[in-house]
């Protein structure tokens, strides 16, 4: 569990590194059961979005649900440009034996996730 915010923490302050270190490279991210065909985010990503962009996660519950699995519920703020987006989720988030995130399994809001997702694709078109 504590793997899983400890990245979350690193991705708010902006550690590019860090951010990068929780994601293994088989990770696969779900939004409402379907694939978002988003690749494991590498440190040049992470430090080319913290160029431009903001997240800040309310999180207001966290539970461990099995030895590798978490829950977290959390009001995520992505600001692009001056621009805020509000995501309201719940992921169950999957880590491997190293505790590096392989799935983030999220339900949500499909109007706030499509927008996210294309304010970031116009942002940053090389992709996840």
């Amino acid at each position: 569990m504590q793997a899983v915010l400890d990245t979350l923490e690193c991705i708010e302050n902006e550690y590019p590194l860090c951010s990068a270190e929780g994601y293994s490279s088989n990770f696969v991210k779900l939004h409402n059961t379907i694939d978002t065909e988003t690749n494991a985010p590498g440190a040049a990503f992470w430090w080319a979005a913290f160029l431009f962009v903001d997240f800040v996660l309310d999180i207001d519950h966290v539970a461990l649900v099995d030895q590798d699995q978490v829950s977290v519920r959390y009001v995520e703020t992505v600001t692009l440009n001056g621009q805020d987006y509000v995501q309201h989720e719940h992921a169950l988030v999957t880590v491997d034996e190293n505790c590096r995130m392989v799935l983030w399994d999220q339900y949500g809001d499909d109007a706030e996730q499509a927008a996210v997702e294309d304010a970031m694709d116009e942002l940053l078109p090389f992709g996840d």
